[in-house]
């Protein structure tokens, strides 16, 4: 199976072995106060599998990384025996953003912040690294936001992810949507965060 690209330009694929190991935690499905599943979607495109985190700020809609729609109109989104197309409203490369939507969906979304992140505030990074199966882990918010790679504003979290992550939902511990996850540095216990602030910015 094909995975997205997990920074595909300046950055590169992670050791499998710093991958498995800072897997912290499998989501336990049960536990309604420390998982996100039902918001979390697995991106299925023409290229590979990314990402997406259901989100309602006014609408609801769902959001995941222009570099896994990539130009695409629609994809799918996958939440275990579900299945449905999405439409790509918009997708915005420079902040690495893109906006998904279905006019028949009634599925819950949680709420999107538009504030800034601050450096310390805990996160947990949902998402389905390798296409494999959804997956939590927890961290923090490492940097202030600044110009990352190609990111024109980003964080670094140590929070860990892999391939197939990218589009997933960075949580703040109250639930709110502080931002998604785009990538990661080889070799190093860094994950890349586009905020919430970019997001909304999108959005306007």
């Amino acid at each position: 199976m094909k995975t997205d690209p997990f920074l595909a330009a300046a950055l590169s694929f992670l050791p499998l072995a710093g991958l498995f190991a800072g897997l912290i935690y499998l989501s336990n499905l049960e536990d309604p106060t420390r998982n996100y599943y039902e918001y979390s979607y697995q991106v299925v495109t023409e290229h590979g599998v990314g990402s997406a985190v259901s989100v309602k700020k006014g609408s609801q809609f769902f959001v995941t990384a222009a570099h896994v729609t990539k130009g695409q109109k629609t994809v799918k989104l996958r939440q275990g025996v579900i299945e449905f197309e999405a439409t790509v409203l918009r997708e915005d490369t420079e902040h690495d953003v893109a906006i998904l939507g279905n006019p028949t969906s009634t599925y819950k979304g949680l709420p999107l912040s538009c504030d800034t992140l601050s450096i310390g505030t805990e996160v947990t990074v949902t998402g389905y690294p390798f296409g494999i199966a959804y997956s939590e882990t927890r961290g923090q918010v490492s940097t202030n936001a600044t110009k990352i790679g190609h990111w024109t504003s980003a964080h670094l979290s140590d929070a860990t992810a892999a391939p197939g992550n990218s589009g997933g939902a960075v949580i703040s511990s109250s639930g709110r949507v502080l931002g998604i996850l785009v990538g990661a540095f080889t070799g190093y216990s860094y994950t890349v965060v586009v905020p919430g602030q970019a997001i909304c910015g999108v959005l306007q």
